[in-house]
């Protein structure tokens, strides 16, 4: 068993060491530790972030059981895990090129220097376009000379992006571009919605509104997955406002609050996840559950 320890600096510079915890002849035994992390937003009434809260201003339950906190944080300077999962499916021929500039213009403005980004791309079968890194050059990169082309196994590739988050540290965001409609999938919307619940990285879709049945019922479950994993759904009526969903995502991003709680559930299903705010007037974004 290793232990493995990475520390992030302001600067963006990072270091890491591993330790080896047992070998072989010695004992081993299994701690189970419930500790949760629960990634907050809080809006007032006209949608704006409340950003002067105290951790006495939140109340945590667990499948209706208050719980107790043991660590609050606002997490405006802690270092971001973030990838961008894009469509470029046949059906996304249109619009296509106009994502790419907005996704160079999203990481150019927003990233922080302590942030990580990773570029997935999928049609019938997803691909890690670049790995996870801050080196602007080397995202540019990834987004350059796409092609729109063949079907779209949509859930199969946000599987296996939720996945490749396995073992990141810190606050992660999954940015999921797509105009919602599947085809040709192993994996069912229903297993991939549990694969995000389990995940703890938080979902942000955008997709373009059409009238066709199977993108409307796409833009409907996109919406379900991210609001059990406490991201945000998008449905735009053009390129053109792009540039201000990217805003409105980094805000939401970077104006949240850490919640961590020792759980008192037993069991390995899902556990309901619901978090308040005292304060009138306010409420709160959050995931609505997990399985441990």
């Amino acid at each position: 068993t290793y232990l493995r320890a990475v520390a992030y600096l302001t600067g963006g510079d990072s270091a890491e060491d591993v330790v080896l915890m047992g070998g072989a002849g010695v004992e081993r035994g299994a701690v189970d530790v419930d500790l949760v992390e629960v990634y907050t937003a809080a809006f007032d009434e006209h949608g704006r972030p409340v950003q002067d809260l105290a951790g006495t201003d939140f109340e945590v339950r667990e499948d209706g059981r208050p719980q107790t906190m043991r660590k609050f944080q606002k997490v405006t300077n802690l270092p971001l895990q973030f990838g961008m999962l894009v469509d470029t499916s046949a059906s996304m021929a249109d619009s296509l090129p106009e994502v790419q500039q907005a996704a160079l213009g999203f990481f150019r403005d927003s990233l922080e220097p302590a942030d990580r980004a990773a570029v997935l791309t999928f049609s019938e079968e997803p691909r890690l376009a670049t790995p996870f890194t801050g080196d602007l050059e080397r995202l540019s990169a990834a987004l350059v000379g796409l092609k729109a082309e063949r079907g779209t196994a949509l859930w199969d590739s946000l599987v296996f992006a939720l996945h490749y988050f396995q073992g990141t540290p810190g606050r992660r965001a999954l940015l999921v571009f797509s105009d919602g409609a599947d085809r040709g999938s192993k994996y069912t919307f229903d297993q991939a919605l549990a694969y995000a619940e389990h995940s703890g990285v938080s979902v942000y879709a955008i997709s373009f509104g059409g009238a066709g049945t199977s993108l409307l019922e796409g833009a409907r479950r996109l919406g379900k997955l991210t609001e059990a994993t406490g991201g945000r759904a998008f449905v735009l009526g053009g390129v053109g406002e792009l540039a201000k969903t990217y805003d409105a995502i980094d805000e939401d991003l970077r104006s949240q609050y850490l919640l961590v709680y020792q759980s008192d559930g037993n069991g390995p299903g899902f556990r309901a996840v619901d978090v308040r705010v005292r304060r009138p007037g306010v409420t709160t974004r959050a995931m609505r559950g997990y399985i441990p």
